[in-house]
C-alpha cells in the first residue's frame, strides 16, 4: 500500500467508530463474514481478467478491464442506503476499494493533486487535518458512508424531478419536513445520513442536508450573511443557479425566503434571489418579528461559505467518479475545490464553510459511542421473540410468555425509515405499522432489559409519527391529520413526546381553514425550537386574513382521535 500523502495518519480500525456496526450482542450475526466471503468472489471476478490487467505502473489504461468494471460496480452496489450496514459493512467495502485502487495503479498520480493555493485554502479556513484527509491516496469508512449519503440523496432528488418542474423549493421543504429543528444546545455531531435517519438536526444541519441535495441537481450551494454581520447573526443558505445566487432560503424558519412582502403575491413557494434581497432588505426581515436579530447591517455585500467536505474535495473520489459506469453509480461523488476568486454579483469574499468537516471528525472520533448507540438502537428493533428449545410446552400462559427469549434485531426500523427516506412511502407505511404491532408485543414480555424496552418504546413512537409524515408527502391529508391529532392526544405521548412540535406545524398544514390552523400553531410553547416557524405562519395568516384569525381567538378542542394508533383505514 502507498505511504499516506502529507503525513496523514488514518486512525486504526479499533479507534474509528462505525455507527452501523456497533451492537455487541451475540445474537447479531456479524457483516464482517458476509462481506469477506463477497470480497473473495469479487477477487475471483478480477483475477479471471488477469490477462487484461494493464502493463506499466501508476498509468491509467486506456480501456480498462471487464473484471475491474464488474469490480468497482459491484462495490458501488454495496455501497446502497438498504445494503449498506444491513449485507455490507464500511470497513469491509473500503478494503474492497482500496484493493481495487491499488491495482489500479491510479493512486500514484495524486501526489500533486492540489496546487498552492487550495492547499492554502485547506490549511487556513478548514479544520486542521482537512487537507491530509483530502489528498490522502486510500479510501476509508467515511468515503464509504458518504457514497452512501449520496445514493440516498439522489434517490430522493429522482423523485422530486418526477414531480416538479422546480424542485429546489419543494426538495427544501422535504427537509424541513424530514429533520425538525432541535437547539444546539441538544444536538450532538451527525454525519448527513444520521440527521435524516434520527429525523432532527440544527439549522446548519438542515443548510447541510439541503446543500447535499442541491449536489446531486449539479446546483452549489452557500452559506450567506451580511458583509458585516457577527457569528451571532443571522444568516442564509442561498443556491447559485442561472441567476447567481437566484434562491435564498431560511432554515431557522423553515421557509423560501418569499419574493414579495405582500403575502399575497406569495402563492408559490418561489424563493428571492440576492438581487431581489440587495433591492428590499424588508424580504427576509418579513420572516421575523420587527428587527429581530437583525441590527444595523449593510444587505448590499455578503461573505460567501462553499460547503463541502475532504472527502467530496478528494482526487480519489474523482478517479472513482470516472471510473464507475453511469449504471452503477449515478450520484454526484466529487467535485473540484471552489476557485476563491469567482465572480458572485454582491458577494464580496468567497471561503469554505468549516461547519460539515468539524462535525464529520466530531462524529468519527467521538468519545461518547455510547451515545450514538443509543440513538441508534431503536432502529435495530424489533427483537425476534424466540421458544427455548424451539418446542412450546403446555402450561400456563403467563409462564410461557416469562419463558419466551429473545432472538436477534430484526431491524424492521431501519428498514422503514430507509424505505421511506427512498420515496417508497407505502411500504414505509406498512413496515412502520408492523414495527409498531411487534413493538407492543414486547410489552407483554416480563424478561426484556430496560434499555431494550426503551428502544421498543421509541421505535414505537417514531413509528407512530413517521406514518403521518407519509400519509403527508403521499397527497392524504385527512389521513396525516388523524394520525398527527391521535400523536398529539396520545398518553403516552401528549407530555412527553419528542415529535409534539413538529405533529403540530404539519397538523396545522393539513387544515383547510386559517382559524384551525392558528389553534395548532399557537400551541407551540415559546423556546421551542419550532416558535419562528410558527410564529411566522400565525403573522401570515393574519395578514391574509386579519379578521378570522386574531389572538384572541379561543383554542376549540381537537377533532376526536384515536390514541390507539394512526388512520391506516385505506390500504396503501
Amino acid at each position: 500500500m502507498p505511504e499516506p500523502l502529507l503525513g496523514h495518519s488514518p486512525l486504526p480500525n479499533s479507534e474509528r467508530f462505525n455507527p452501523m456496526n456497533m451492537l455487541s450482542l451475540g445474537s447479531v450475526p456479524p457483516l464482517r463474514c458476509v462481506t469477506m466471503c463477497v470480497s473473495l468472489l469479487l477477487l475471483t471476478i478480477v483475477g479471471c481478467d488477469s490477462s487484461t490487467k494493464p502493463s506499466g505502473s501508476g498509468k491509467k489504461s486506456a480501456s480498462r478491464p471487464k473484471g475491474d468494471d464488474r469490480f468497482v460496480g459491484t462495490i458501488m452496489g454495496m455501497c446502497e442506503p438498504d445494503r449498506l450496514g444491513l449485507d455490507s459493512s464500511p470497513d469491509q467495502v473500503a478494503g474492497l476499494l482500496n484493493q481495487w485502487w491499488m491495482r489500479s495503479g491510479e493512486s500514484d498520480e495524486l501526489a500533486n493533486a492540489f496546487g498552492s493555493q487550495a492547499i492554502a485554502r485547506l490549511e487556513n479556513e478548514m479544520p486542521a487535518g482537512t487537507l491530509n484527509r483530502a489528498a490522502d491516496a486510500r479510501f476509508d469508512e467515511r468515503d464509504v458512508e458518504f457514497i452512501r449519503d449520496a445514493q440516498m440523496f439522489r434517490e430522493i432528488v429522482d423523485l422530486a424531478l418526477s414531480q416538479e418542474d422546480h424542485p429546489e423549493p419543494a426538495l427544501f421543504d422535504w427537509v424541513v419536513r424530514n429533520v425538525e429543528l432541535e437547539a444546539d444546545s441538544d444536538s450532538v455531531a451527525k454525519t448527513p445520513y444520521e440527521i435524516v435517519m434520527f429525523g432532527r438536526g440544527t439549522a446548519e444541519e438542515r443548510a447541510w442536508v439541503f446543500a447535499e441535495l442541491m449536489r446531486q441537481l449539479r446546483l452549489d450551494t452557500f452559506i450567506i450573511k451580511p458583509q458585516d454581520a457577527d457569528d451571532s447573526s443571522r444568516w442564509l443558505v442561498a443556491v447559485e443557479d442561472e441567476n447567481g445566487l437566484g434562491q435564498l432560503y431560511d432554515p431557522v424558519v423553515g421557509v423560501p425566503v418569499p419574493t414579495s412582502t405582500d403575502w399575497l403575491q406569495n402563492v408559490e413557494p418561489k424563493a428571492a434571489s440576492l438581487q431581489q434581497l440587495h433591492d428590499n432588505e424588508e424580504l427576509w426581515k418579513s420572516l421575523y418579528p420587527a428587527g429581530d436579530g437583525f441590527g444595523e447591517q449593510d444587505f448590499t455585500s455578503w461573505d460567501a461559505e462553499a460547503i463541502g467536505t475532504s472527502t467530496l474535495w478528494a482526487p480519489r473520489m474523482q478517479q472513482l467518479q470516472q471510473s464507475v459506469s453511469a449504471d452503477a453509480l449515478t450520484a454526484v461523488i466529487y467535485q473540484p475545490l471552489p476557485e476563491p476568486d469567482r465572480k458572485l454579483p454582491f458577494v464580496k469574499k468567497i471561503s469554505l464553510w468549516p461547519f460539515p468537516e468539524k462535525q464529520l471528525v466530531a462524529r468519527y472520533t467521538t468519545e461518547e459511542p455510547l451515545r450514538y448507540a443509543n440513538l441508534w438502537l431503536p432502529f435495530q428493533m424489533p427483537f425476534s421473540v424466540e421458544v427455548p428449545g424451539g418446542v412450546l410446552q403446555a402450561g400456563d400462559a403467563n409462564q410461557l410468555r416469562n419463558s419466551l427469549q429473545l432472538g436477534q434485531p430484526l431491524q424492521l426500523q431501519l428498514k422503514a425509515r430507509t424505505s421511506q427516506l427512498g420515496g417508497d412511502l407505502s411500504s414505509a407505511i406498512q413496515e412502520y405499522i408492523n414495527v409498531r404491532l411487534q413493538c407492543t408485543r414486547m410489552d407483554e414480555l416480563s424478561n426484556v432489559p430496560t434499555e431494550l424496552r426503551r428502544s421498543h418504546s421509541k421505535a414505537f413512537e417514531d413509528a407512530y409519527f413517521w406514518i403521518g409524515v407519509c400519509q403527508f408527502e403521499l397527497g392524504r391529508l385527512e389521513q396525516a391529520a388523524q394520525t398527527f391529532a391521535s400523536y398529539v392526544d396520545h398518553e403516552l405521548f401528549r407530555d412527553r413526546g419528542s415529535h409534539l412540535e413538529q405533529a403540530r406545524l404539519l397538523l396545522a398544514q393539513c387544515q383547510n381553514t386559517p382559524e384551525d390552523r392558528a389553534i395548532y400553531l399557537r400551541e407551540i410553547p415559546d423556546g421551542s425550537p419550532a416558535k419562528d416557524q410558527a410564529d411566522f405562519e400565525l403573522r401570515k395568516l393574519q395578514s391574509l386574513t386579519p379578521d378570522d384569525v386574531e389572538p384572541t381567538v379561543e383554542p376549540k378542542e381537537a377533532a376526536p382521535s384515536k390514541p390507539s394508533g394512526p388512520a391506516v383505514a385505506e390500504k396503501p
